[in-house]
């Protein structure tokens, strides 16, 4: 049966600013199309850097990244960061349109695109909100919603939850993988919650503290789709702990 390649893949990469000390140092690493992948480990360790080298933000200083069958060209990329970095001056549906505006697409397309993803994340009844008119989670839902406009294969996201509530982070964690279930991208998930990073991924890399290397990787068979029912199983449980004991192995004494 035909496997097709890994989307992205990481051979060896190394990274460094200038002449400072080495932030990656050896990152080996594949992931297959429609996976979501979290990256964990102490502040500081790297995860948004190895983000940003997929992205193409930053470049390695040494290995390489392939994408597809061993071509160097990046796919349709999106990237979430920790602040919805929303344009105060425009209202929801055209904050969640800014990526297709650029692109030149026609503002009816770009209305009809967004009223599609407002609906995708449930903000269809504020389209024509403020952002300062907005709760955190939902500004976040803007957020995601304009990643979602370029259709991309692989959505980058740096710790995109982290400021929120309990409540709200969980809820939009399920809404997270309901979606990705239905667009099919590739995620890579930076987060500090062990917890989030069982309920998201099909497989979480444990980074060390500097200069970082990939120094586990756990492998998550919990089925989907997940909820609170999966938070609540033995299984997810015996997984967080697992994790956490990985996690603890890598964190400063």
């Amino acid at each position: 049966m035909y496997k097709p390649p890994p989307i992205t893949q990481l051979s060896g990469v190394r990274k460094r600013f200038d002449r400072g000390p080495w932030v990656l140092d050896g990152i080996d690493l594949q992931v297959e199309p429609g996976e979501l992948v979290s990256l964990i480990g102490p502040s500081g360790c790297g995860k948004s850097t190895l983000l940003r080298l997929i992205a193409g933000l930053t470049q390695a200083t040494e290995g390489q990244i392939a994408f597809g069958a061993s071509k160097p060209a990046r796919p349709e990329m999106a990237f979430i960061f920790q602040d919805a970095t929303l344009l105060p001056w425009l209202s929801v549906a055209a904050n969640i349109a800014t990526p297709l505006r650029l692109q030149g697409r026609s503002r009816e397309e770009c209305r009809g695109i967004a009223e599609r993803l407002a609906e995708l994340v449930h903000l269809e009844s504020v389209l024509d909100f403020y952002p300062r008119q907005l709760s955190g989670g939902m500004q976040m839902r803007v957020s995601l919603a304009r990643a979602l406009s370029t259709s991309p294969q692989i959505l980058l996201m740096d710790e995109p939850f982290g400021a929120l509530d309990a409540i709200s982070r969980n809820r939009l964690n399920e809404e997270l993988l309901a979606i990705q279930a239905r667009e099919r991208w590739t995620g890579f998930f930076v987060t500090h919650s062990v917890n989030e990073a069982v309920f998201l991924s099909n497989r979480i890399f444990i980074l060390s503290p500097l200069p970082s290397r990939i120094t586990n990787e756990i492998r998550i068979d919990l089925p989907f789709p997940r909820t609170q029912q999966t938070r609540d199983s033995r299984a997810f449980q015996d997984y967080v702990v697992e994790a956490n004991a990985a996690l603890q192995t890598v964190l400063p004494k």
